[in-house]
């Protein structure tokens, strides 16, 4: 134990009146303790400043007193918040590794539970007490230059993009409450079908569809564009206040192109802090990006493109994949055994492809002779019936080969150029 656990735990004897006999941290840098006394667990909660956990303490008794999924308030002393328990099965878990149908009935459940939170918080008049989120306008400035940012660091420059229309478009005055940081991980996936929110320290006031960006295109969030349609034609009027310039969609699709740069940003800057970054320009990373980068990069290069204001950004994205895949498209191309290589290149690229590829098939390009390490022609075999398979897997995306677009797909299948 550690002395913020030992500490979470002393604030539960004090406040409750009882002793926790064990007690668990989501990870080392998390801010809420999970602590067990007898059969039942509560959550213990400091944050940075009292003014966060105050405003924090004020929102869920407001919201939960108006019927809205977030957790009781069982204390609070000014330092430490202790609040239920709403479980451990996390959003982003649950949908992570799923079928479609059960991911697509999770995120309308987390819909449905924001649309709960809005209404109660208007009830509550929350908005007018909450404070104002990206108001100024140096924020979305930096947020519009967020993807500049990263193409100057992995030197993959981001093309000019139209500022003043993309300010035009974003520059809604926000007047709703919302939680802003919607994510997955913010929610628990509870066993009675329902959905629970918690982490209220950065609400605050601004556009009701930033929480529906948030959600859909968090990075633990599987590229379904079947599915996800289905869910917006269904759910976006409830998140559409009327006062979007192109209209919600070219909002939703503008903002959420943007902020999946910022995601990505911050998945980057977790793999360096872990030592799972050997990016170099030109070279890409060694091993194929994990699954989150993956999601963001296909769903990014979709949104992008379907707005106008943003499809600058949809060839970039694909380029970003690239980039990010050449070291190990370059490994791959000197080496034997194709047919096994892409099977596990398929793999690491979260794909149940490779398991559906014909038989026969494989066969065929195992028994091809290869000539100066690999032949490329080898794997010509396996076009028709891998084409076939990535197709129908696209559709429900298991992390998207097609992420990077026809030309890299088809270095991909080809180890040659496009």
């Amino acid at each position: 134990m550690n002395e913020f656990v030992d500490e979470a735990i002393d604030s539960c004897e004090r406040l409750l009146g009882h002793r926790p006999h064990d007690a668990n941290i989501y990870r080392p840098d998390s801010k809420s303790v999970r602590l067990f006394i007898n059969d039942t667990t509560v959550i213990a909660t400091r944050r940075k400043t009292p003014e966060r956990a105050k405003l924090e303490v004020d929102v869920l008794k407001e919201l939960r007193e108006n019927g809205a999924p977030v957790p009781e308030i069982l204390a609070y002393d000014g330092t430490w918040l202790l609040q239920e328990d709403v479980g451990s099965d996390r959003l982003s878990r649950k949908i992570h590794k799923t079928w479609e149908s059960e991911c697509e009935r999770w995120l309308e459940l987390a819909l449905e539970s924001l649309s709960r939170i809005h209404s109660a918080a208007t009830v509550a008049g929350l908005h007018e007490r909450v404070f104002k989120i990206g108001a100024k306008p140096d924020w979305l400035r930096q947020f519009i230059d967020t993807p500049h940012r990263i193409g100057r660091f992995l030197e993959v420059p981001c093309p000019k993009l139209d500022n003043h229309q993309l300010f035009h478009t974003l520059n809604v005055p926000g007047r709703s409450f919302v939680k802003w940081d919607a994510r997955p991980a913010n929610a628990a996936a509870r066993s009675d079908w329902t959905v629970s929110w918690y982490d209220w320290e950065h609400c605050g006031c601004r556009n009701r569809l930033d929480d529906v960006a948030w959600l859909i295109t968090d990075e633990s969030v599987p590229d379904w564009p079947v599915a996800e349609q289905r869910l917006l034609e269904t759910h976006i009027k409830y998140f559409d206040e009327g006062k979007y310039p192109g209209g919600p969609y070219t909002y939703l699709r503008a903002f959420g192109s943007l902020h999946m740069s910022v995601r990505l940003s911050i998945l980057i800057k977790g793999m360096m802090r872990r030592g799972e970054w050997d990016y170099q320009p030109g070279q890409g990373l060694a091993r194929p990006p994990p699954r989150t980068v993956t999601n963001i990069l296909s769903r990014a290069t979709r949104w992008a493109a379907a707005a106008q204001v943003t499809r600058p950004l949809a060839e970039w994205y694909q380029a970003l994949g690239e980039a990010l895949l050449m070291g190990y498209l370059k490994q791959v191309r000197g080496m034997p055994e194709p047919a096994r290589l892409l099977g596990q290149y398929l793999d690491q690229m979260g794909m149940a492809v490779a398991q559906s590829v014909d038989r026969d098939a494989r066969r065929k390009v195992e028994k091809s002779p290869a000539v100066g390490g690999v032949e490329i022609d080898s794997l010509a075999a396996l076009k028709p019936e891998l084409g076939a398979r990535i197709s129908r897997h696209n559709r429900r995306d298991h992390g998207s080969f097609l992420l990077l677009g026809a030309p890299a797909a088809r270095r991909a299948q080809n180890m040659g150029p496009a």
